[in-house]
This record gives structure tokens, C-alpha cells and sequence, in this order.
């Protein structure tokens, strides 16, 4: 027994030594390889294709090989969300019942949420921080999706991830559209880092951005499209439904579109944790009279599976727990938003006081969900009109209009060819000079319109002369109110409005 008892004992320290060889050389391999943490210690983990993502169900086609007409079309569900979360959120009921049901779906994540100093904070517990910890977040806050995923039965071969920088979609949005990719703020790169994303290597700008998403609307061919609701005020968030709305409009589909809302003042109400699973989803009181609110009941068995997936992010902390958990309410909350048609007058009074007049296509606000800005910066409602001189954008303030107080208009013009042309101005608060911001969009022509100013006490507005859309164009809008210190004050929603099948009677139509 002695001398079996000295040969044992080597063994067991080498196995023991050649164990802690292993942990220490996978945590250093873990800590410093560029390669996902999840392709070195998760080799079945799926490496997605855009290939694969995009043609995973593509409709029949005829022998030609042009698709079929389907008079009863199958069920194909596109949720798109701007960080990881998001989708389980806003849609995860949606998502269980899809997937239980066998319907044909795709999740597009369009960041990985890889900007999160908190988390980075919880997860590494050193400082300094340096940007590989953020892009390993991102995969982090990857399979935390994967995992949330598969609890609502979504596998992750029906999962993309698009990697474009966590809170900088606003910025791509605004400011770098073609030209100038944004920097991420932490993980301090210009172009997507992801290997496994379908979008590697690709530039942080708005058109890169908008031709991804175009390019899977028109391959996945969806029915159905869940993105946030517009109202939504985290940057990130308005600007993914930005977003969409313009690559859906591209695409030249007609999916059904069902907006979410995650962040907004008081919404959830009633958000304490552990009580709330009795209480139903109802929108913020401002936004109830914005769209068309569409309730349906959740049953107690996908409640507590929705419950379960929504703590699958252990990367956020527990006050973001709380948040995510207080959605798993006793139904799902979806808007449909209204699309006003562009209307023509021969005439209109450009300096006179008071409300819009009824011939202009009125898009209401619900009011600034920012508290202590000036009255003459809240934006109470956006009129659009087609003059014969050229188009219309008007704006009504809750007060007198400000010197202080400038405005930021935004058009975008998508015609009946499906492309997309953009003109952005900022007008000085006296509404009398205003300057052209290049955003790296293309214009509507070589040489930008001329531009008449108004302004009449509580209105203003700008006449873009000899701009007039093809009928059968979209338009989008948005009107944004500025100072020089704090930035944007306040945001009327991009508004879509559509035109006429034929051209309007005395209007001269431009390509």
C-alpha cells in the first residue's frame, strides 16, 4: 500500500499542475486573442453568413426562377431591435408564439450592445478598461441573446448580429451618412470588429447601416416587421426606427409594421419588482392618441418562459433586471402608426398667425418628454404642403419662437425607383438665415433648392422652391428644435407621409 500510495502521489500533482497550466494559459488566451472568447471555448457556437441569414427562407420561385404570387402568403416575422435585450423586450411573446407555431422568422440585432461601462465594470473588475474589454462585451452580450433565444425557441442560426457602435446609431443617423464613420466610444474602432458578423469590417455609417437592412428586407421578404416605436427616447433607439422605416420604404415592401416602445418617462408605470406580472402593458398617456395601440393577452405559461428569458443578460446589473423583468405583463403592446397623404393648394399664407390650416398634412406631437426647455423649443405640430413654387415644411411652438432657439429640418425623398435623396438645413432662431448640413446623403439634384424663410409669433417654416416629388414618392420628415449649448431640446418623430398616385394638378413633378 506504501509504495502505491508514493506512486499515486506524483500522478495526482502533475495532473493537478497540468490543470492549472490549462486554466491559466485558456484565461490569457481568453483575455488577449482577438477571436470571439465564444469561437475559442464554444466551437459549436454558429458562425452566421450573410448568405446564410438572407436566404435561410426565401420564397419559392417558379421555374424561371422568379418568385411565385402566393394568394395566401406564409407568416414571416422580422423583429429588428437596436441593442441585445431589446428583442426580448419588445417582442419576446411575439417570438415564443412564432416559434412554437412554426413560423418563419428572423431577429436582427443591429449593435452588441458593447458600450456599456458597467457592465465591463462587472464583468472584468480591473481598470483601466481597454477597448478589447468592450469588443468582448459585445460577444458577451451575444450569446447572452443566443441563450434568451433559445429559451423562447428562436435557435441562433435565426439570430444576426450587425455590430454597428453602441450609442452612435444617432450620430450615423444625423451627422455620418455617407462619409466620416463614427467612432466607437469605447471600443474606439470606425468599422464593425465582429468576425462572425455578416457586416465584418464595415464602416460605421448611416448608408452602410441602411443598405444592410435593405438587403435583408429584400431577401427574408418579411410580413411582419417589429421595430421601436419612434417616440422612443434613447438615441440609439429613434434612430434604429429611423432606420427601418427608410430601408422598408427602399426595399419597395409592404410588410405590416408593429412598433415597440422600451424607454420613455413613466413607462413601464408600475414598475416594482415582483408585482407587476398581474398588471396589464398600457402606453404612456402623451402617446396615446399618436397611433393606433394593439393589446393582445399573454398566457400565464409564456409569461413565466418571457420571465426567464429576460434574465438571461447577467452582464447588466440588477436595476436593468428590474426594467427588463417589469415587460413580462399580462399583454403585448404594439402601435400602428398613421401615414398622411401630402396635399396640394394653389395658395397658401405663409406669415399668417395661428393654427396650421386644414389643406396642410398635420402630423401632431405628443409633446416634449424633456422637462425645463423654453416653450418657444417644444413642438406641438409639423405641416408638410405642396405649393406650385415648391414644397412646404411648417412648424407651430408651444411659445413665441426664440432667437435662442434654432430648428433642424430634415427630408428625406425616396421616389417611385426606390431611391432615397436627403435634404438637411438648420434654421437660426430668428428665421432669418439658415446654412446646409452635409450629412453624406445624396441631394435630389446637383444644386441644392433656394429656400424662403417665414415666420409668424408661435410659427415657422421653410418654402425648399422648385422642390416637388414624383407621385407615388414617400416622403419622410423631421423637425428638431436646437441650442448652441445643449444640443437638440426637442424632436418631432420622423413622420412618414405618402403621395398620390398621379401628379398633383399644376405641379411640376421632378425626377
Amino acid at each position: 500500500m506504501r509504495r502505491n500510495s508514493r506512486n499515486v502521489r506524483p500522478r495526482v500533482l502533475v495532473v493537478i499542475a497540468l490543470a492549472l497550466t490549462f486554466c491559466i494559459g485558456s484565461s490569457l488566451l481568453f483575455r488577449f486573442s482577438a477571436r470571439s472568447p465564444f469561437q475559442i471555448f464554444h466551437a459549436s457556437a454558429p458562425r452566421i453568413s450573410q448568405k446564410k441569414v438572407l436566404h435561410a427562407a426565401e420564397p419559392p420561385k417558379h421555374a424561371d426562377g422568379n418568385h411565385k404570387h402566393l394568394s395566401n402568403p406564409v407568416t414571416r416575422i422580422l423583429v429588428i431591435a437596436p441593442h441585445p435585450d431589446d428583442e426580448t423586450i419588445g417582442t419576446g411573446a411575439v417570438l415564443y408564439a412564432a416559434a412554437h407555431q412554426g413560423e418563419e422568422l428572423h431577429v436582427v440585432v443591429l449593435t452588441n450592445g458593447d458600450a456599456q461601462i458597467h457592465a465591463v465594470q462587472k464583468t472584468f473588475r480591473h481598470t483601466p478598461f481597454p477597448p478589447r474589454d468592450f469588443i468582448q462585451l459585445g460577444w458577451i452580450r451575444q450569446q447572452e441573446t443566443w441563450t434568451a433565444m433559445r429559451i423562447l425557441g428562436v435557435p441562433a442560426r435565426d439570430v444576426t448580429f450587425l455590430g454597428f457602435p453602441d450609442g452612435g446609431l444617432a450620430s450615423m443617423w444625423e451627422t455620418s451618412w455617407g462619409n466620416h464613420p463614427v467612432r466607437g466610444k469605447y471600443t474606439h474602432v470606425t468599422a464593425v470588429p465582429y468576425a462572425d458578423s455578416p457586416t465584418t469590417d464595415t464602416p460605421f455609417t448611416g448608408s452602410a447601416l441602411n443598405a444592410a437592412l435593405v438587403e435583408i428586407l429584400r431577401t427574408f421578404q418579411p410580413t411582419q416587421v417589429y421595430c421601436i416605436e419612434p417616440h422612443d427616447v434613447h438615441p440609439d433607439h429613434w434612430a434604429s426606427s429611423n432606420f427601418v422605416r427608410l430601408a422598408i420604404a427602399e426595399s419597395g415592401l409592404h410588410p405590416q409594421v408593429q412598433y415597440y416602445l422600451v424607454h420613455y418617462p413613466g413607462y413601464p408605470s408600475q414598475m416594482r419588482l415582483g408585482d407587476y406580472v398581474d398588471l396589464p402593458l398600457n402606453p404612456p398617456r402623451p402617446l396615446a392618441g399618436t397611433a393606433s395601440w394593439h393589446r393582445q393577452p399573454v398566457a400565464d405559461n409564456v409569461r413565466r418562459v418571457l420571465r426567464r428569458a429576460l434574465t438571461a443578460y447577467p452582464s447588466e446589473d440588477s436595476v436593468d433586471l428590474t426594467f427588463r423583468r417589469s415587460f413580462a405583463r399580462k399583454n403585448t403592446l404594439f402601435a400602428q402608426l398613421p401615414t398622411p397623404r401630402l396635399k396640394y393648394a394653389s395658395a397658401f399664407n405663409l406669415a399668417a398667425s395661428g393654427a396650421l390650416p386644414g389643406s396642410v398634412a398635420v402630423l401632431p406631437h405628443s409633446g416634449s418628454s424633456q422637462h425645463h426647455i423654453p416653450s418657444a423649443a417644444v413642438l406641438q405640430t409639423v405641416g408638410v404642403l405642396q405649393l406650385p413654387q415648391g414644397l412646404c415644411i411648417d412648424w407651430q411652438t408651444q411659445g413665441p419662437l426664440r432667437a435662442t432657439v434654432a430648428f433642424r429640418v430634415d427630408l428625406w425623398i425616396v421616389g417611385p425607383n426606390h431611391s432615397p435623396h436627403r435634404l438637411t438645413l438648420l434654421v437660426n432662431g430668428k428665421m432669418n438665415t439658415f446654412q446646409w448640413i452635409d450629412t453624406g446623403a445624396p441631394l435630389p439634384s446637383t444644386v441644392r433648392p433656394s429656400v424662403t424663410l417665414y415666420a409668424a409669433h408661435d410659427r415657422g417654416g421653410v418654402l425648399l422652391k422648385e422642390i416637388a416629388p414624383p407621385a407615388g414618392s414617400t416622403l419622410f420628415v423631421q423637425v428638431e428644435s436646437r441650442d448652441a449649448r445643449q444640443g437638440m431640446l426637442d424632436r418631432m418623430p420622423l413622420e412618414e407621409i405618402s403621395l398620390p398616385k398621379t401628379s398633383f394638378p399644376g405641379a411640376q413633378q421632378k425626377p
